[in-house]
């Protein structure tokens, strides 16, 4: 059961107006985000469609997906495992999403190890950004957790990765270093589908060395403050062997997951 807690030209006067609208507009306090960050592209996304019947009524602005990743064993000799994290406000195969590589990085040529964010519209490429830690994955029954957020402010889109905790990796995310920022139009995040993700996030190499690869929570935050929780596990890729191994190196008996 799924439980959710003008064309003319203006004349002096009238360019001197838009001209303090446009300076309130990017002062601090007035919604948009203060960086000195730039653009890595552009969103024509422009949906204000309806939300999910559970959702019914809000306006949602920020999505936040928690995921976790329980490594068996590596392979010294090549990247496996590689795991691919799909996630964003459209139909992957149509419109925008981003993609999280871990353990390897395939912009603009094929990298061993680190990570990657790489945001595209469809088959279309816009921008990757390549994590500064190159590590490869060597420590056997590693557990790797990180979270998938993509939000909306007025006049952008953001899709990255923060929150990440590995032993290989260590903290990973809350930098910025994962982080695609769009120029968008889009005014809210009501027609995102949580179920995207899963049915395009998978292990793409080494499936035998990743015991659980799994979608812990979803957190669905609104305009007005609010956040509905889905806390459903949703399996990606898991093991038999899964329940028999001994808990990640990471982990112990009192945090479980």
């Amino acid at each position: 059961m799924i439980t959710f807690t003008l064309t003319s030209r203006p004349g002096p006067k009238a360019r001197a107006a838009v001209l303090l609208l446009v300076a309130l507009c990017v002062a601090p306090g007035y919604g948009q985000e203060t960086t000195t960050e730039e653009y890595d592209g552009t969103d024509n996304g422009m949906n204000s469609g309806s939300v999910s019947a559970p959702l019914e009524g809000k306006t949602i602005v920020r999505v936040e997906e928690d995921w976790l990743v329980d490594i068996a064993f590596t392979n010294d000799a090549s990247t496996a495992p590689e795991i691919v994290t799909v996630f964003g406000p459209d139909d992957p195969d149509t419109g925008l999403h981003a993609v999280f590589e871990l353990n390897h990085g395939t912009y603009p040529t094929f990298t061993k190890g680190g990570m990657q964010v790489q945001s595209w519209q469809g088959g279309w490429f816009i921008a990757a950004k390549l994590h500064p830690n190159l590590s490869e994955l060597s420590t056997t029954v590693e557990r790797i957790r990180y979270t998938c957020v993509t939000r909306v402010t007025p006049g952008q889109i953001v899709m990255e990765v923060v929150n990440g905790d590995s032993v290989t990796f260590g903290q990973f995310g809350n930098d910025r270093s994962l982080r695609i920022r769009l120029q968008s139009h889009r005014p809210n995040l009501n027609t995102y589908s949580a179920n995207y993700s899963v049915r395009h996030s998978r292990v793409t190499f080494g499936t035998n060395r990743v015991n659980q690869f799994v979608r812990t929570e979803v957190r669905y935050l609104t305009d007005m403050g609010e956040v509905i929780v889905d806390p459903t596990d949703v399996y990606v890729h898991r093991l038999v062997e899964a329940d028999e191994g001994p808990l990640p190196v990471n982990e112990d008996a009192t945090t479980g997951g």
